[in-house]
């Protein structure tokens, strides 16, 4: 798999078996070495000082993928190698995303896959609405995010993913294709009542805080990001919702394709809820998983 899809892993062998055949295929499949045991230490040593080598070289080519994992563990040192190996390094970037079946064809930008009809955008100049006020008319064009501010290298980790969400605000709001504001999930309005009533099992409560949600004052607020966060943090207490590691939302792509809207969503959980047995309010917050607030 490492040798078919070119990945930059340097493979080492440990292995009992001293059948020549063995080494010989490990060999075709540029294994760096092939130890038999017992190991000897000064070997061992010399291949992985071989492998750091390599891993290091100027020569090695960081591929796309490896940026978004560079960016994703906001690893600025690689970050920085595979913007200056494609001639992009500057002192701050601007962002701009797209949901889409192929990239756009922006001007002084660099382009991503990042994930499946999902692209990501990075220049040295603002991007404004007017650039993509061209792509709007094609029905394959979701959904555009335009990140709000400059960002740097070191805030490039958080800003990026924030503007991947920007390019699902079709979800919130069907009639707008382009989004220019993100904001976080904790200063979202209710945040604090529904976390609450969530902890303490108050079913009621949390069906009449998600229908004053319906209020497109308040959808306007939130991304697809805070939507997932939304769902994921009610469907985790089981009390609520029986089985509800059955309705578990693990990425955006997923939570478009379950609802097609955020009202939508809204309304399914409104249902769950009261479909489910009436659970009795405890006096002490119950103890889920907060596994709603990691990124996907």
């Amino acid at each position: 798999y490492i040798y078919q899809n070119e990945l930059k892993t340097q493979v080492i062998i440990v292995s009992g078996y001293a059948e020549f055949s063995y080494a010989q295929k490990a060999i075709q499949y540029n294994v760096l070495g092939y130890c038999l045991k017992p190991v000897e230490y000064d070997e061992l040593t010399s291949l992985l000082l071989k492998a750091v080598r390599n891993l290091e070289s100027a020569s090695f080519v960081i591929s796309d993928s490896d940026f978004l994992e560079a960016i994703e563990s906001n690893q600025t040192d690689m970050i920085s190698h595979y913007l200056e190996a494609n001639d992009f390094l500057y002192d701050t970037y601007y962002l701009a995303s797209s949901i889409s079946e192929s990239p756009l064809p922006l001007a002084d930008s660099l382009s991503l896959c990042t994930g499946t009809s999902q692209y990501g955008y990075l220049s040295s100049k603002p991007f404004n609405a007017s650039d993509f006020e061209a792509f709007l008319e094609n029905p394959s064009i979701l959904g555009i995010g335009i990140y709000p501010i400059p960002v740097s290298l070191n805030d490039l980790h958080n800003s990026f993913y924030r503007c991947l969400a920007m390019g699902y605000h079709y979800f919130i709001n069907p009639d707008t294709k382009i989004c220019t504001t993100y904001h976080d999930f904790h200063s979202l309005p209710y945040t604090d009542q529904i976390s609450d009533a969530v902890n303490f099992t108050a079913k009621d409560k949390l069906c009449s805080l998600l229908e004053q949600l319906k209020d497109k004052e308040y959808q306007q607020l939130f991304s697809i990001h805070s939507a997932q966060q939304l769902y994921n943090m009610i469907i985790s207490n089981a009390r609520l919702i029986p089985n509800s590691q059955d309705y578990y939302i693990h990425h955006y792509r997923q939570l478009t394709h379950e609802y097609e809207s955020f009202q939508a969503m809204l309304e399914s959980l409104i249902q769950m809820l009261n479909a489910s047995p009436q659970a009795e309010e405890t006096q002490e917050p119950v103890n889920i998983s907060n596994s709603y607030f990691l990124k996907t």
